[in-house]
């Protein structure tokens, strides 16, 4: 049924992997406001996704995540990241779309050229991550295989994954490099660009209590943002 209702005109989907209430992650400014900052970055990029209407969004998610208007569902399967990621990719193409882009909701600068860049190119196309692995894929059914048993959560990630590609005589486009937040460290690098999009997001989305009732009622001068940041924040922040 649900295969059914893919047009010819929409057989791209885009694939948005979403952890639910930060599982596994903290960025290293207490449960409640690393809440805020993983909501933050989640509706952003959503709504960057939401943007491109030739496309389905195809969400995979671990553990309860907020409901996205408009998004297929999938469950996640595996026992880790690369069973995990192997499964979806598989499950997205299995709906009988052409093309894949696979973007993480933890990339704070995501902007719509990478969407686009991945989108429109029929080869494949990836999003270097600053940690060495990457934050987009871009690709057709066929290349899956690459992405067979790869060294996940390792600093030679992306490299590895090229020379799958350049021994088997395929080009590979390349985005922008850019970072991705996973822990504690790179959230005290990023502080200022996260705060901004927290202090947008509960701007826009404060019908949401939970997130800014009682005594943990986030201030915006609570933490103070450092002087510099790794990241410039954007020229413009989409929602």
């Amino acid at each position: 049924m649900l295969a059914q209702q893919i047009t010819a005109q929409r057989r791209q989907a885009l694939l948005l992997f979403i952890q639910g209430k930060c599982k596994g992650k903290s960025f290293g400014f207490g449960r409640r406001m690393d809440q805020s900052i993983h909501l933050a970055m989640l509706y952003r990029t959503f709504d960057l996704l939401q943007s491109f209407q030739q496309a389905d969004i195809v969400v995979v998610q671990d553990g309860d995540a907020p409901a996205l208007a408009g998004a297929v569902y999938l469950p996640q399967r595996g026992a880790d990241l690369r069973e995990s990621f192997e499964a979806a990719l598989q499950d997205t193409f299995a709906l009988g779309y052409e093309r894949v882009v696979a973007v993480g909701g933890d990339i704070p600068t995501l902007d719509r050229n990478d969407i686009e860049g991945a989108l429109y190119n029929a080869g494949v196309v990836l999003g270097p991550s600053r940690d060495g692995g990457f934050y987009l894929a871009g690709l057709a059914k066929e290349d899956i295989q690459f992405f067979n048993n790869l060294p996940w959560r390792q600093p030679h990630l992306f490299s590895h994954l090229l020379s799958r590609f350049a021994a088997a005589g395929r080009s590979c486009h390349q985005l922008q490099r850019r970072s991705d937040i996973d822990h504690a460290g790179d959230g005290r690098k990023n502080a200022s660009l996260l705060l901004k999009l927290v202090r947008i997001w509960l701007t826009i989305f404060s019908s949401i209590h939970s997130l800014c009732a009682g005594k943990d009622r986030f201030f915006a001068d609570r933490i103070p943002e450092p002087r510099y940041s790794s990241l410039p924040p954007p020229a413009a922040i989409v929602f």
